[in-house]
C-alpha cells in the first residue's frame, strides 16, 4: 500500500514500488526522477541468501516498510531503500541514495545519504555535523 499525505508535491518521473507499506507524509515534496522502494528481490545478507545461479525476477520479494514524514523534501534523482525513516522537516540531496533512517530535521546528501546538517532551533540555524 502506498498512502500520500496533504499538501504533497510529486514531480515527474518520480518511480514509487510498493509491495508492502511506503507512508509519504504531509507537505511532503519530491523532486523529479525520485526512486522509493520497500522492497528487495531476493536476500543478500543476514542468515538467508539468494543463490546467483537463480533467477532474478524468481526470488523472493524481502520487504521493510518505508515512512517519510511531514514536510520532507527529496532533491532530485534521490533513491529512497527499504526499511528506512526520514524525519519530518529533513532534506535529502541531489542524487543521494538513504540506505539507513534520517532523523527528523537534518541535511543528508551522498550515497550513502549521510547527513551533514541538522537544525538548531536555540540559535535557529543549520548547524554542520562532525563528520565521524
Amino acid at each position: 500500500k502506498v498512502i500520500i499525505g496533504e499538501r504533497c508535491q510529486i514531480n515527474d518521473s518520480v518511480h514509487i514500488a510498493a509491495a508492502d507499506s511506503i507512508v509519504i507524509g504531509d507537505d511532503v515534496l519530491i523532486a523529479s526522477r525520485v526512486f522509493i522502494t520497500d522492497l528487495n528481490h531476493g536476500s543478500y545478507s543476514g542468515e538467508e541468501h539468494s543463490h546467483p545461479d537463480s533467477i532474478c525476477r524468481e526470488r523472493m520479494l524481502h520487504t521493510k516498510p518505508v515512512l517519510i514524514e511531514s514536510n520532507v523534501w527529496l532533491g532530485e534523482g534521490v533513491v529512497v531503500l527499504p526499511g528506512v525513516t526520514i524525519g519530518k522537516a529533513s532534506i535529502i540531496g541531489a542524487n543521494s541514495v538513504v540506505s539507513r533512517d534520517i532523523p527528523a530535521n537534518s541535511i543528508a546528501v551522498g550515497n550513502p545519504a549521510r547527513v551533514i546538517k541538522r537544525f538548531d532551533f536555540q540559535c535557529g540555524q543549520w548547524v554542520a555535523v562532525d563528520a565521524k
